[in-house]
């Protein structure tokens, strides 16, 4: 099996593609100024948006066709873009679920406690998830 590029609404796959920027934007403001819980929590959603971003790509997601919930979301990247395309690979799935746990865990979890030293450490995961994502989507885009 083969993805070929089929959206239906590149204004929403533009839109997610803006709101993933202004997640990470987000999270930098908050690593920058020592604030790990609003870093751990947008760094997750910028991933989040991007994945919503190429989901609209491929027509897995359209204006019609929603996935809803974030559990589920992970799965479909999971199932779709490492184990069935292998168009990245495992480590890409791993730094998704763990960018989700550290995000539940900022938002919901009032024990935890967030380091500069784990956060940087975590950034760079996400820094590469994005940037690979990102590349993947602007390489289709450039084809078209």
């Amino acid at each position: 099996m083969s993805l070929d590029i089929n959206c239906s609404n590149f204004d929403k796959l533009y839109a997610y593609l803006k709101l993933s920027e202004e997640m990470l934007d987000d999270a930098l403001y908050g690593l920058n100024d020592n604030r790990f819980r609003l870093f751990q929590s947008r760094s997750y959603y910028s991933c989040f948006h991007l994945i919503n971003a190429l989901f609209y790509l491929y027509g897995i997601l359209s204006d019609e066709d929603k996935i809803s919930s974030h559990r589920a979301l992970k799965g479909v990247f999971n199932k779709i873009f490492i184990h069935n395309e292998k168009i990245f690979d495992s480590s890409f799935f791993t730094i998704l679920k763990d960018s989700s746990d550290r995000r539940e865990k900022a938002d919901y979890d009032t024990d935890v406690i967030f380091s500069k030293d784990t956060s940087l450490e975590n950034y760079n995961d996400v820094k590469y998830f994005i940037e690979t994502v990102k590349n993947k989507i602007n390489t289709e885009l450039e084809k078209n």
